[in-house]
C-alpha cells in the first residue's frame, strides 16, 4: 500500500544490522548483513531466509545484481565478493588497499564500478570484476573525497556520465569519460558533507540524500544548481528509492524513519 503499513519478515539469525537490500531480476530479495558477513536470500518475499557467509566479522555495505545474473557484494573490509550461482557460494575478488566499498554499479557498457573507503576512491572493472584499477583523483579546491557513498550513471544527451556522491566536504563529482577525470558540479549542497545516496526519477531529475539534517536536494539541470526539496528530520538520508506510483521514499538515520514524498506536479514535500 505503497508505504501505508509496514511489517517486520521472519528474522535473520545473528543480525544486528541490514546494511543493504536488493532485488533480483528472478524477484529474490538478499539482505546484506552485519556483523557476521551474511548475506540472506528470500524467495518468498521475507517468509523465509537462506543464509550464507562471506567471511568471518565484516559489513555488506552494497549490494549489486549484474546484466549476466552474478552478484556482487561490498564489505566493510575492503572486499568485493562475487556468486555465480544466485548467492550460494562467494568469490572474493581483489581491491587492496580499501576499507570500506560502498556502492557497486555496472553501466549501460557492462563496466563495473566501486565507489570505497579510505581514500574516496572509484574503481573500474572492465572484464566483470576479474581486475580493478583505481580512476583518477576525486578533489576539489584541495581536498580529496575520503568516501564514495554512492554511483549513479545517468544518459546526458546520449553521454554516458557517471555521478559520485561523496565525503568529507559533501560534493557531488561526475566524469564523462569513464573516470579518467572527474569534476565536482558546479552546484553546492550548503551544509552537507556527505552525500550518502543518489537516484535519478522516471521523469529525469537527480535526487541527493545527505547527512547533517538528513535533507534531501534535487538537481534539474545536470547539477548545475540543487535545491532542498524537503527537511526530513534525520541526522541522516542514507537510501532513497522511487515508487512505481512516482512517490519518493527516503529511509533515515536516528529515528529509524521511513518518509514519503507524494508525487504532485509542481510540489516538493517530504513527510
Amino acid at each position: 500500500d505503497f508505504g501505508v503499513n509496514w511489517f517486520n519478515t521472519s528474522d535473520l539469525p545473528g543480525a544486528t544490522y541490514i546494511y543493504s537490500l536488493m532485488e533480483a531480476s528472478n524477484g529474490d530479495i538478499f539482505a546484506g548483513t552485519y556483523p557476521n558477513c551474511d548475506v540472506f536470500r528470500s524467495s518468498d518475499n521475507g517468509l523465509t531466509w537462506n543464509q550464507s557467509n562471506l567471511r568471518a566479522f565484516c559489513g555488506i555495505y552494497s549490494l549489486m545484481e549484474a546484466s549476466n545474473g552474478d552478484i556482487f557484494a561490498g564489505t566493510t573490509g575492503g572486499n568485493i565478493y562475487r556468486s555465480i550461482d544466485g548467492g550460494t557460494s562467494w568469490t572474493d575478488l581483489n581491491l587492496p588497499g580499501v576499507s570500506t566499498v560502498r556502492s557497486i554499479i555496472e553501466t549501460g557498457n557492462g563496466y563495473y564500478y566501486a565507489g570505497t573507503d579510505n581514500n574516496g576512491d572509484v574503481f573500474l572493472s572492465i572484464d566483470g570484476g576479474a581486475s580493478w584499477f583505481n580512476t583518477s583523483n576525486l578533489s576539489y579546491g584541495g581536498t580529496d573525497a575520503i568516501s564514495v557513498y554512492s554511483l549513479l550513471e545517468v544518459n546526458e544527451s546520449g553521454i554516458s556520465t557517471i555521478y559520485a556522491g561523496t565525503a568529507i566536504n559533501g560534493d557531488v563529482y561526475k566524469t564523462i569519460d569513464q573516470g579518467t577525470t572527474w569534476t565536482k558540479t558546479s552546484g553546492d549542497l550548503v551544509g552537507v558533507t556527505a552525500v550518502r545516496d543518489l537516484i535519478q526519477s522516471s521523469n529525469g531529475d537527480i535526487y541527493a540524500g545527505t547527512n547533517a539534517t538528513g535533507d534531501v536536494y534535487k538537481t534539474i539541470d545536470q547539477g548545475t544548481t540543487w535545491t532542498i526539496i524537503g527537511d526530513v528530520n534525520a541526522t541522516d538520508t542514507w537510501g532513497l528509492v522511487e515508487a512505481t506510483n512516482g512517490d519518493l521514499m527516503a529511509a533515515t538515520g536516528l529515528s529509524g524513519d521511513v518518509f514519503r514524498l507524494e508525487s504532485v506536479p509542481g510540489i516538493d514535500n517530504l513527510r
